[in-house]
């Protein structure tokens, strides 16, 4: 599922009635909230996104939180970047989730998994590799991406599936075409790109268990 661009508005009529085929099978209502900046042009466009895709489904609530609230969600974690849309769990909690990112094109399809994982079961993986997941400590992973990229959702969406189970590992999509820091920073020549904890940083495809793999060879 991807999001067409050539219309008025992100979301055409036959895209809104696959959303909502999709999320008719949540079995919980959940929240999207997000943290926006005045005069910037990434939060102009996730506030038309949001305000939209509020339209196509109930069972999603959209709520705009300042950066204070936002903090107290976060605490503990020095890596902090705004705008971002953040995904809520069944009881109201921070699922560790977010969208440093306009989530269109291919990454449309990792939102919409998202907030499906949040409000069911999620997709099934395998016990052993769940209880690595869950045995990993708290950490911070961005990964780097552009919307256009193909190769990047699989990554993506891998990271949040482990941020699904345990909420201790943040997962943030960043566009780095909108954080330039980001991409100085690390020396960004090509997507997708994992980074742990904003020091840790490997680039390329790779599947869950590669990255859970990863994740605990990090483990100090």
């Amino acid at each position: 599922m991807s999001s067409a661009e050539k219309h008025d508005g992100f979301f055409n009529e036959e895209l809104k009635v696959r959303i909502a085929e999709v999320l008719s099978g949540c079995e919980n209502r959940i929240e999207v909230r997000a943290v926006l900046k005045e005069n910037d042009n990434l939060s102009d466009k996730m506030l038309a996104f949001l305000n939209e895709f509020a339209q196509v489904t109930d069972k999603v609530d959209v709520r705009i939180i300042d950066m204070d609230e936002n903090e107290k969600l976060v605490a503990g974690f020095e890596t902090k970047l705004y705008p971002v849309i953040s995904i809520m769990d069944r009881n109201g909690r921070y699922s560790g989730i977010s969208f440093n990112a306009l989530p269109v094109g291919h990454e449309f399809e990792s939102f919409i998994l998202a907030i499906y994982t949040m409000a069911g079961e999620g997709q099934h993986i395998d016990d052993e590799l769940k209880n690595r997941i869950s045995r990993l400590p708290a950490m911070n992973i961005m990964v780097g991406a552009t919307m256009s990229c193909v190769l990047c959702p699989s990554v993506v969406q891998a990271c949040q599936r482990i941020s699904s189970i345990n909420p201790k590992v943040l997962s943030s999509l960043v566009d780095i075409s909108y954080f330039p820091e980001i991409r100085k920073r690390h020396k960004i020549m090509s997507v997708p790109v994992v980074i742990v904890d904003d020091s840790d940083v490997y680039f390329g495809k790779k599947n869950l268990e590669e990255i859970v793999t990863l994740l605990e060879s990090g483990i100090k």
